[in-house]
C-alpha cells in the first residue's frame, strides 16, 4: 500500500466546542452535528485479493440529546454518568463485512460512516505449534458465499481522568447472521498543548468464533470456489492509533489519524486473509462554525 501524501482541502460542516481545555477534550454539544469532509485516507483491508478501501468523504450525522447520542450509524443510550465515567447500551455494526464487498462509492461511504473499532494483539495460548506450517489453498473470491454486514448492540463504560480515558464495550449480533459478540479495551492518552491536540490509544479487541467463523471460515460452497478448510476460532487483536489535530483558528484546523493493526494468528490461518497487520490512514482539513 502506498501513502499519499498530499491533502485535499475538506469542508466539516459541525457545531462542536473547541478543545479550549483539558476537561472539554471529549465532550458535545447538545443538538445536531451535520458535516461532510474531503481529503484523502485507506482503510487496510486484510482479505486476499481484495483492495484497501479508499477513504474520500468524511460524514458527520450527530444528535445529542439528554442521554441519548446518534453518531453517524451508532446509537448510545448513557443512563448513568458522573464527573470521570460513564456507562451507556450502545448498537452500530461491525467492519468485517465491508472487507467483502466490492470496492466502490458506496463501500468507501460505508467505511467512513461506520465507526472502526480498533484490534489487539495474539494470545499466545492461540500460536500454532512449531513446526506446523499451514497450508493455504486460495482460489476465485468472485465465488464465495457473499458474507452480510452484521448490527452488533452491547453496553460500553468509559472512565475519564486527568489525561487520560479507560474504555471497555461488549457487543453482541443481533441480525441474527452469525450469532457471535466481540469484547473491547481501551485506553487513550491525549495532550494538549496550545493548538496542538495529540491522542494516542491502544486496544485489545476479543472476537467470539462464531464471528470469525462467518467472515473467516470457509463454508461448503467456498471449498468448491477452491479454497483450503478453515474453521474459525476465538481471536484477540491488538491496535495502536495516533491523531493530530492543529488549529489554525477558531473555525479551520488540520486533522490527521493513523492506525496500525495486528491480526491474531487464528484470523491469519484464514485462506481469505493475506495479511496480518493491517494499516489505515486519513489526513483532511477540516472547517468547523
Amino acid at each position: 500500500m502506498s501513502f499519499i501524501s498530499f491533502v485535499l482541502v475538506s469542508l466539516f460542516f459541525s457545531f462542536s466546542l473547541a478543545a479550549n481545555s483539558d476537561n472539554d477534550i471529549y465532550q458535545e454539544d447538545e443538538g445536531l452535528h451535520l458535516g461532510i469532509g474531503a481529503g484523502y485516507g485507506r482503510m487496510g483491508n486484510p482479505v486476499y485479493h481484495m483492495d484497501d478501501i479508499p477513504l474520500i468523504l468524511i460524514p458527520r450525522i450527530e444528535y445529542f440529546y439528554g442521554d441519548f447520542a446518534f453518531s453517524n450509524t451508532q446509537l448510545t443510550y448513557t443512563p448513568f454518568y458522573g464527573e470521570n465515567f460513564q456507562f451507556s447500551f450502545l448498537t452500530r455494526f461491525n467492519n468485517d463485512g465491508l472487507y467483502f464487498l466490492e470496492q466502490n462509492f458506496s463501500t468507501s461511504l460505508a467505511a467512513a460512516t461506520f465507526r472502526s473499532p480498533m484490534m489487539g494483539s495474539p494470545s499466545p495460548g492461540q500460536i500454532p505449534p512449531k513446526g506446523t506450517v499451514p497450508t493455504k489453498r486460495r482460489g476465485d473470491m468472485s465465488l464465495i458465499q457473499r458474507r452480510h454486514l452484521s448490527l452488533m448492540s452491547g453496553v460500553e463504560w468509559i472512565y475519564d481522568w486527568q489525561y487520560w480515558r479507560l474504555s471497555a464495550s461488549w457487543l453482541q449480533e443481533i441480525t441474527q447472521r452469525h450469532y457471535g459478540g466481540e469484547k473491547f479495551l481501551a485506553v487513550e492518552r491525549h495532550w494538549l498543548l496550545d493548538k496542538h491536540l495529540v491522542v494516542l490509544g491502544a486496544e485489545v479487541q476479543q472476537q467470539s468464533a462464531d464471528l470469525i467463523d462467518y467472515y473467516y471460515g470457509s463454508h461448503y460452497s467456498d471449498l468448491g470456489a477452491g479454497f483450503s478448510q478453515y474453521k474459525g476460532e476465538q481471536a484477540y487483536n491488538f491496535s495502536l492509533q495516533l491523531k493530530y489535530q492543529y488549529r489554525f483558528d477558531n473555525k479551520w484546523q488540520l486533522i490527521t489519524d493513523l492506525k496500525y493493526q495486528t491480526l491474531d494468528p487464528v484470523i491469519s490461518e484464514s485462506p481469505f486473509v493475506d495479511q496480518s497487520n493491517v494499516f489505515s490512514f486519513y489526513a483532511g482539513i477540516a472547517w468547523n462554525h
